[in-house]
């Protein structure tokens, strides 16, 4: 989850590119996405209703295994270093 409006980058960690892949709107599957997060009051696309103060990460993941913990880099315009957070993907936690 991203504050509304946040432009960011999210990364496959650079270990993980063998494992994991993110699904881009245009097709295919790519180790980075960058976007804009949604605006405020926007119609959401995921549910009724509208985007809040935080919106979602709007990409699915691709994996070459079951489940996995998937580390990724997450870089927020403005902010001097990435955020490392671990995904949980087909599993509940990692």
């Amino acid at each position: 989850m991203l504050p509304a409006r946040v432009r960011a980058t999210l990364s496959i960690a650079p270990e993980a590119i063998g494992t994991a892949g993110l699904w881009r709107m245009r097709g295919g599957y790519v180790s980075t996405v960058r976007f804009v997060a949604c605006r405020e009051r926007e119609p959401s696309h995921g549910y009724r209703g509208t985007v809040g103060k935080f919106t979602q990460f709007p990409f699915s993941f691709a994996l070459k295994v079951p489940s996995a913990c998937v580390p990724m880099d997450v870089w927020v315009d403005g902010e001097a270093a990435p955020h490392r957070v671990v995904v949980p993907v087909g599993r509940a936690t990692c």
